[in-house]
């Protein structure tokens, strides 16, 4: 959106994410300026400060906002989980984080850049706050999976850390494994390989 163009009342929430979004997954954080952000979403940049207080929180409404909505809909169906099987619940899990993550791939390269940088400054320490805070979306609906008389005991806090990690550096990562793009798996192929990968380990089934 050209600079200076009026934008339509209560819209400016929504434009400032969608440019966020688009600038620190092509930039990253460090590299990307309120006012860039600002001039894509076509407002003033003293608009960003009345509605997300600092780039920082920007950056989490941008970038986090995607994964918090898998997280939370996955908790949600697992509330349910008596009628779910096992295979199911973790192919339910893994295919919608699979799916985000490939669809925001450059966003999530974006936000691991910053969660594992050493700097220690303020904008660090509330994006990383805020993705401590997306674990603890999902650790209550883990406990009760790993906790299942059924299943091999497992910290539920690091049970779904890991898992996440486990299914975020896969998604982001394994396209640049292959030197050509065609010949990386589909996102069914991963998704199905990642879900018998949680069930069975490096065991066959049965």
């Amino acid at each position: 959106m050209a600079k200076g163009t009026r934008v339509g009342r209560g819209t400016a929430p929504r434009l400032l994410v969608e440019a966020a979004h688009e600038l620190f997954s092509t930039q990253g954080y460090r590299a990307t300026t309120t006012q860039q952000i600002a001039a894509k979403a076509g407002v003033t940049e003293s608009l960003i400060f009345r509605y997300f207080n600092s780039k920082a929180d920007l950056f989490v409404a941008s970038v986090l906002k995607p994964f918090v909505k898998v997280l939370d809909e996955t908790a949600a169906r697992w509330s349910d989980a008596a009628v779910l099987t096992d295979e199911q619940q973790i192919r339910d899990y893994v295919s919608g984080l699979v799916e985000c993550l490939a669809d925001h791939r450059q966003a999530t390269l974006a936000l691991f850049e910053v969660v594992a940088s050493r700097d220690s400054g303020p904008d660090t320490a509330v994006i990383r706050d805020a993705f401590v805070r997306l674990f603890e979306r999902i650790t209550p609906s883990t406990a009760a999976f790993v906790t299942d008389p059924r299943h091999r005991r497992m910290d539920p806090d690091l049970a779904a850390r890991m898992g996440f990690l486990i299914i975020s550096a896969v998604s982001a990562l394994l396209p640049s494994t292959y030197r050509r793009a065609d010949d990386a798996p589909s996102r069914d192929r991963i998704v199905e390989e990642l879900t018998q990968f949680f069930l069975h380990g490096v065991r066959p089934p049965g």
